[in-house]
């Protein structure tokens, strides 16, 4: 594990080699720890292993980009030109796994309500909310709302994060907390162009807090069997989001996934073929 596989900078990270490697081991390490816990332990140790990760790097990303207003400000833009026009002053907004909850305050103005869920008390201290917004630590899988309390739930970036074993619970709880006609849009990055977390300067597979990655077909039966009476794929390019076919979509990934390992990372990563296989799926209650 003396070299890198990517360049840091090429994946926009301007860190060391060494600090990078030092975050990777770290990671690997507490991810494990959920990796082979039981399912009771793994209701407080979401919260554990994430604030223990943040206190022992604290030069992760989710920090740096906390306390660095542009980079935050810029990842928030790019998030909400294709989710304004899905928002409205009416709605009840939950966005899982809301980080330093940059998203959620930017989303407040356009909804009724927004609730920032998150597994750590790290990365949410000292945020300030405005009035219509409000943050609530959880375990990782359960949400501790009433039922059909919300209309619209959005994650980016989360559900590579929980445990396959919690990966149906948590879907149940997002199609509980859901109100009837209610919409859940789910970001993740896609399996066959992975790994996507620290791994991908050591390792060919996610060895980090990305415990699984998935591909579009098993999400697309992940929302289906819990529930979602629909389930719709977006493609998104330049800002905009669009439909695709679902019979597309997995003939792509099919494709991608014949390929060797380095030449699927490398173009499945890039557009065109981002805008197709970077997981945006949502799902209809």
């Amino acid at each position: 594990m003396n070299s890198l596989l990517i360049s840091p900078l090429r994946n926009g990270d301007a860190r060391s080699a060494e600090r990078i490697l030092a975050h990777y081991l770290v990671e690997r390490e507490q991810a494990d720890r959920l990796r082979n816990a039981s399912k009771d332990e793994r209701k407080t140790l979401y919260t554990a292993v994430y604030d223990e990760m943040l206190r022992r790097v604290p030069d992760h990303p989710r920090l740096t980009r906390k306390h660095s207003p542009g980079l935050a400000e810029a990842a928030v833009r790019e998030v909400m030109r294709p989710l304004l026009p899905m928002l409205n002053s009416d709605m009840r907004f939950l966005e899982i796994g809301a980080g330093s909850c940059a998203l959620s305050i930017a989303v407040a103005p356009h909804v009724r309500r927004a609730i920032a869920y998150e597994v750590s008390n790290e990365i949410v201290k000292n945020v300030q909310l405005p009035e219509n917004c409000c943050v609530l630590i959880g375990d990782g899988t359960s949400i501790a709302l009433p039922d059909a309390s919300v209309d619209f739930v959005f994650s980016n970036q989360l559900m590579e994060h929980i445990h396959p074993d919690d990966a149906l619970a948590q879907l149940m709880e997002i199609r509980r907390v859901l109100a009837p006609n209610g919409r859940y849009l789910c970001i993740t990055p896609n399996a066959v162009s992975g790994p996507h977390d620290v791994s991908l300067y050591f390792d060919n597979q996610a060895r980090g807090f990305h415990l699984k990655e998935y591909t579009i077909r098993e999400l697309s039966n992940l929302f289906k069997s819990v529930g979602f009476h629909r389930t719709h794929v977006l493609g998104y390019s330049r800002g905009f989001s669009f439909g695709i076919p679902l019979w597309l979509a997995t003939l792509v990934e099919s494709i991608l996934n014949m390929l060797p390992h380095g030449i699927r990372r490398t173009i499945g990563t890039r557009w065109p073929l981002k805008a197709i296989v970077g997981i945006r799926i949502m799902g209809l209650r």
